[in-house]
């Protein structure tokens, strides 16, 4: 999601000074060079690429994630949005100066050019259907959605409220979700026909969306009454909750059912209950929060803003925040949560932030059979790494003292070892577990092991 200086509608934005426990220290993460302005990004999980709109320099900077080498693709003027499809491994590039769609192959970077009949803000994948989704916008009665065929790159332009803004898709139910500045609603496009409803916002700017697609429902932030609307996708029928000053992009975490919503002049990221619609608030030491990405593996929230050149990371279990640095004016985030990297586009430093995700924190157990046992007899040692995020993998590496005698692998968040070479005595035994992508490391209490 683009900052709200894209439509320089806000002219002031105060800035207010408060504290933050940032528990360890700020680290640096590795620098990508892009194209001039990166205004989105966009991650591809399956190929491990990631894709960014430089709206100056009016191309695509293609990022490899296992080297962090670039490629550069020409796009259309202007490019603002993007999205891409994991199943077909296209990218969908909205060209807002041009008036047309960008089409990149991933496999091999050659293009397409789609014509839309307004500039392009947002832009979604139904991957279910292969059908694309851009926002077009004069900004005037007349604005539309283009729908492009995946298969063919062929277009239907589908009627919408005026000042057609963001764009979400639930695949589940097949329906499209257009927040409509002007006309102050939110229209819903049925996928299979592309007949329209429009659910009122009252006199809100729905400027960001975001759908839960297991409860179904639709949170809509409106950046002028500093409030969420959240619409239940089956009846269309509305709720409203209050949010912080100019919320401006929404987050869901579906597997927890929390949605994250960063708001952009009061430093502050209200976080709503989804089964209770309750809302509490956490107050940030960044400013200029336009952008949110969750990583629902790992139960982390991820939120850059353009003042202070911070990322600050929310663990969701806790609501503990760190930060990590990241370049000036940073727009956008996306994450690959097969990788656990989370990538920042920086407009005025020109460039993207990659750092590693926060990893759930693991803790381990040791266990060993028999105990005490006689000289010469096979022992089992058996450690238990437990984590609140997915099952731990990796190895666990067994010290008797400080002399290591045994890595095994983690098969379902247990590793074994089992010696019968232990000499007579008492053994003070550890498990240290070695992490993973997603799992922090861990040591086990020491463990007496007496032989006989």
């Amino acid at each position: 999601m683009r900052s709200l200086t894209h439509w320089n509608k806000f002219l002031l934005r105060v800035l207010i000074s408060v504290t933050l426990s940032l528990g360890p220290a700020l680290v640096f993460g590795a620098t990508v060079l892009t194209g001039t302005a990166p205004y989105s990004i966009a991650v591809n999980s399956v190929t491990n690429k990631i894709y960014v709109a430089n709206y100056s320099s009016q191309n695509v900077t293609v990022i490899d994630g296992a080297t962090n080498a670039t490629t550069t693709v020409v796009a259309g003027s202007y490019p603002d949005a993007l999205a891409v499809n994991p199943v077909t491994n296209k990218i969908y590039v909205a060209n807002y100066g041009s008036q047309t769609v960008t089409v990149i192959d991933g496999a091999s970077n050659a293009t397409t050019t789609v014509p839309t009949p307004g500039s392009g803000f947002a832009v979604a994948v139904n991957t279910n259907t292969n059908k694309i989704y851009v926002a077009t916008s004069c900004q005037c009665p007349g604005d539309s959605v283009t729908v492009i065929d995946g298969n063919s790159n062929s277009t239907t332009t589908v009627a919408v409220g005026t000042g057609a803004f963001s764009v979400a898709v639930n695949p589940v139910t097949n329906k499209i979700y257009v927040g409509d500045l002007y006309s102050h609603d939110v229209t819903v496009i049925d996928g299979s026909t592309n007949a329209t409803t429009a659910v009122s916002v009252g006199s809100s700017y729905p400027w960001a969306l975001a759908v839960n697609s297991v409860t179904n429902k639709i949170y809509a932030a409106m950046v002028n009454s500093n409030t969420i609307t959240i619409i239940d996708g089956a009846s269309n029928t509305t709720t409203t909750v209050a949010a912080g000053s100019g919320p401006s992009s929404v987050g869901v975490n579906s597997v927890t059912n929390k949605i994250y919503v960063p708001s952009d002049f009061d430093n502050t990221v209200t976080i709503i209950d989804g089964a209770t619609n309750t809302t509490s608030t956490l107050k940030t030491i960044n400013c200029g929060l336009n952008a949110v990405a969750v990583d629902s593996v790992t139960n982390k929230i991820y939120v850059p803003g353009t003042c202070y050149q911070l990322l600050i990371v929310i663990d969701g279990s806790s609501g503990a925040m760190t930060a990590s640095r990241t370049g000036s004016g940073s727009l956008a985030v996306a994450l690959n949560p097969v990788t656990n990297k989370v990538y920042v586009a920086n407009r005025d430093s020109n460039n993207v932030t990659v750092t590693n995700g926060a990893r759930v924190t693991t803790s381990t157990s040791l266990t060993s059979s028999p105990n005490p046992s006689h000289s010469g007899q096979a022992v089992t040692f058996t450690a238990q790494v437990s984590s609140t995020g997915p099952v731990p993998t990796g190895k666990v590496k067994f010290l008797d003292g400080t002399t290591g005698i045994g890595t095994p692998k983690l098969i379902g968040g247990v590793a074994k070892l089992t010696k019968s070479t232990l000499a007579v005595g008492t053994h003070h035994i550890t498990a240290q577990y070695l992490g993973d992508v997603n799992s922090a490391k861990s040591t086990s209490t020491v463990l007496d092991q007496v032989v006989q």
